[in-house]
């Protein structure tokens, strides 16, 4: 058994299972590591979901079908294929922020879900409401700036972000 240091004690690698308790306030499926410790014994409280009961989220609707088509794995159609391929660029697309950090792109090959690992300090870059004249809008600009071109100005900035990664490759 391979053992690592944390706190400055060698100890044996942490397995988490599979969530197994249920809030009894709002339903959740929570790990027991999960659970309020020091609160009444009798039942179970957990903060991470609904705060003990003091707040309700409403459920969330179903995914649209269309949306569960393009996303099912099994389907190789060209459609399916590009929509899954670029995924998190259409995400990017209706953010408001742009996420920033030193990647580290050598954990992402193989099969499996997508790994993100970063090195250094996380960072949002925001940018003003306004576009200063001589630049093209970009992140809440696109959606606040003119709402006629907001599209447009949304794919020119797709296509701005994949000639630079092209040229940082």
């Amino acid at each position: 058994m391979q053992l690592f240091i944390a706190d400055g004690v060698l100890r044996p690698p942490f397995a988490l299972e599979r969530p197994s308790k249920t809030c009894p306030h709002c339903g959740a499926i929570v790990w027991n590591e999960e659970e309020v410790k020091g609160v009444n014994k009798k039942y179970s409280h957990y903060a991470i979901c609904c705060k003990n009961g003091n707040f309700s989220l409403p459920l969330l609707r179903k995914t649209p079908k269309k949306m569960l088509k393009l996303m099912d794995p099994a389907r190789m159609d060209p459609q399916a294929r590009r929509f899954r391929e670029h995924i998190r660029s259409f995400n990017s697309m209706f953010a408001m922020t742009s996420h920033g950090a030193q990647v580290d792109y050598t954990v992402m090959h193989g099969k499996g879900p997508y790994t993100f690992r970063m090195h250094g300090q996380n960072y949002h870059a925001i940018g003003t409401l306004i576009p200063v004249d001589e630049y093209n809008p970009k992140y809440a600009q696109l959606y606040i700036y003119d709402t006629h071109i907001e599209i447009e100005n949304s794919y020119e900035s797709l296509a701005r972000k994949k000639e630079q990664d092209e040229i940082e490759k």
